[in-house]
């Protein structure tokens, strides 16, 4: 990702060697290399504020990606690093080396004709520009429409946290009955590897039943993963997507009877059980007292979401009951025997746990030797009833006697967080975008779900980092684009001009917004990222057209024909620039490789913001610069022609060197 785009690394020096070549080509002829050297120097002085301003303006556009936390950043903060520092080094290189190499390379001259597609390009332009500069009310009216539509569209845009990478892999979750036997456990793995194995895609398939040998992973035997090696997906058969594949496998481990399956991969595995603690793209928490209460609140709750469309799978975190042996000591009766509690706590410890009684030496290896009645023993309740406890007078007495033995189910797992137990519910979603799969959702349970006082929920997993990280955003995102303000008035020493450069940045969002919708594509962190470094971009060709215009303005021209002959002239430097960073980011919106899924929204929204932004860059800031500064214009019926009709405008004569009128300032 830092290297997502060289188009907007070269924006300097295109700007640069774009001016040295137009000034080039107006010196007189015969000025020898001497005026060469001159006319270069007084080109790039002429662009070089523009241009180091604009470069600084798509730096500080990159910044709130810095303000990014947990994954996400971890995910672009490298990609801003990047992108910065091969900025940096752009801007230095264009007002430098660039210069020095146009000495050596076009010093000698250099024919400053149009080629063809500018020069058709112009064409098609001047007539657009013409007419637009004629009903600036009607330009205006449109443009707020587009902007109102496009604003109108955001509704229908999906939301997401991060789209899902494609590891090349895939991570089989399979959940069994609590009460499942280790040896029962062995037989279900060996036939999912079978099944699994069957797949003409796949190469390899590894389970693991329970915890690992460290404790990091506290799973019962129940809970068994497995993982699966897959072939490249060009080698797989004709017509089979990664997605039909999974529905294949999840019909093929259906004939498993007592088992839940939900798939997964094993980096964004680890991921969501970071996030939440459980593993789950959505994750629903039910916190109370009474274990009881919370299990049917969760069971409740699990039956609504489940009807909700694009819920491909959902269950409870470690579910069920065991069968657990629950012995009461009777204190009134175990004292008239003479008896007290921790007596009969010692026997039950020592038949049925076992106790240490002895140490056995082998060597300088020491084992403990500790006694229990038999296995059969402990598992008959009758046996376990007959035990018998010596009382201080001699007479040994019955277990039964002193205590209550009978046999209940147990939860197999009480989870704790916050000093508050809880039932959690794992969600995965599948065809649908999370943000609405999550209103949906929440809908449903506000209205079929009463839950008791005391008793609460939260809905967690990637739905609370993304809340999080639009949060942040839409809080440093403004801070930015002050920022870029502070930059444009420093630049221009005119609040009208920075706000009038501004105004690129919603028209720009129209386009990434309309791409988005277009292309199917729910926002997510990534397109966020995308509409960030858009900022900058679409503030660089409005910072470029409105400093010449400025320039010509100083150099005496009406107001009107510098906006039609400063729009004209910057056409090929606007074109080259929005042309440039498209096609930078055409390879990451076409990719399909492995991490593709991360790249293409961000390139998506830029392609499509940048054609937004270069239609109001030629169209639409033309007309208000001409308004901002002749206000009177909106009210006429019809605005006349900047130029004679037929003709078109010509390009300024500037002079080699600053004169009078700007002192060499833009």
């Amino acid at each position: 990702l830092g290297a997502m785009d060289f188009g907007i690394i070269v924006d300097g020096a295109v700007i640069v060697i774009e001016n040295i070549v137009r000034r080039l080509s107006e010196r007189p002829a015969g000025s020898g290399r001497l005026g060469a050297r001159n006319t270069i120097a007084d080109a790039v002085i002429e662009i070089g504020r523009p241009t180091l301003f604009s470069m600084l303006i798509i730096i500080i556009a990159h910044v709130p990606i810095f303000a990014l936390q947990r994954h996400e950043g971890r995910i672009f903060a490298p990609m801003a690093y990047t992108i910065i520092s091969a900025l940096i080094g752009s801007l230095l290189l264009s007002l430098t080396l660039v210069p020095v190499l146009s000495l050596w390379l076009l010093g000698k001259g250099v024919a400053h004709g149009d080629n063809r597609l500018v020069t058709t390009a112009k064409r098609l332009y001047q007539p657009v520009l013409t007419t637009a500069l004629r009903f600036p009310r009607t330009v205006l009216t449109m443009a707020m429409g587009l902007l109102l539509g496009g604003a109108s569209l955001l509704p229908f845009l999906g939301t997401e946290f991060l789209p899902e990478l494609n590891e090349g892999t895939m991570w089989v979750n399979i959940n069994q009955p609590p009460s499942v036997s280790l040896s029962e456990t062995k037989v279900t793995c060996r036939k999912v590897r079978e099944i699994l194995h069957s797949f003409p895609e796949v190469t390899t398939v590894v389970s693991k039943a329970g915890r690992p040998e460290d404790g990091t992973d506290p799973k019962p035997i129940s809970m068994t993963e497995t993982f699966v090696g897959m072939k490249p997906q060009e080698d797989w058969p004709a017509g089979i997507t990664r997605n039909q594949l999974l529905a294949d496998m999840r019909k093929a481990l259906q004939v498993l009877p007592g088992i839940d399956v939900s798939f997964s991969q094993p980096i964004r595995d680890n991921v969501l059980e970071s996030i939440s603690q459980i593993d789950g793209q959505i994750v629903i928490k039910v916190f109370g007292e009474d274990v009881r209460t919370i299990s049917e609140l969760a069971d409740h709750i699990l039956a609504q979401v489940s009807k909700v469309r694009g819920v491909s799978a959902a269950a409870i975190d470690r579910p069920g009951t065991l069968p657990q042996l629950d012995i009461v000591v009777d204190r009134a009766r175990a004292a008239r025997h003479g008896l007290n509690a921790a007596d009969i706590e010692d026997v039950i410890e020592a038949t049925l746990g076992g106790k240490i009684t002895s140490e056995i030496w082998e060597g300088d290896r020491r084992f403990d030797v500790a006694v229990r009645l038999p296995e059969r023993e402990r598992n008959d309740l009758d046996a376990i009833r007959a035990i018998t406890i010596s009382t201080p007078s001699g007479t040994p007495i019955p277990l039964a006697d002193v205590a209550s033995i009978t046999v209940s189910d147990g939860k197999v797992n009480i989870s704790h967080e916050d000093g508050r137990r809880l039932a959690a519910i794992s969600i995965f979603i599948s065809g649908r975008d999370m943000g609405s799969v999550v209103a949906e959702m929440k809908a449903v349970v506000a209205q079929e779900v009463l839950l008791p006082t005391g008793y609460g929920l939260t809905w967690g997993g990637e739905f609370e980092n993304q809340e999080r990280a639009m949060r942040r955003l839409a809080l440093i995102v403004p801070i930015s684009v002050f920022m870029i303000f502070v930059l444009l008035f420093n630049t221009f020493g005119s609040a009208s001009n920075a706000l009038l450069i501004l105004a690129n940045i919603p028209f720009a969002l129209i386009g990434g917004v309309v791409a988005l919708l277009v292309t199917g594509i729910p926002l997510s962190v990534s397109a966020a990222i995308g509409f960030i470094a858009l900022m900058g971009q679409a503030v660089l060709n409005g910072v470029v057209m409105v400093s010449l215009f400025n320039d010509l303005v100083a150099s005496g021209r009406r107001r009107e024909d510098a906006v039609a002959e400063g729009a004209l002239l910057r056409l090929r430097t606007v074109l080259m620039t929005t042309l440039l960073a498209m096609l930078g980011m055409l390879p990451m919106a076409l990719s399909s490789g492995i991490g593709s899924e991360v790249q293409r929204p961000l390139a998506v929204v830029i392609i499509g913001g940048l054609v937004s932004a270069v239609a109001l860059t030629l169209v639409v800031l033309p007309v208000i610069y001409l308004v901002v500064g002749e206000p009177h214009r909106l009210f006429r019926a019809r605005l006349g022609s900047a130029s004679p009709a037929g003709r078109p405008p010509t390009e300024p004569a500037l002079s080699s060197s600053p004169g009078p009128e700007n002192n060499g300032k833009v």
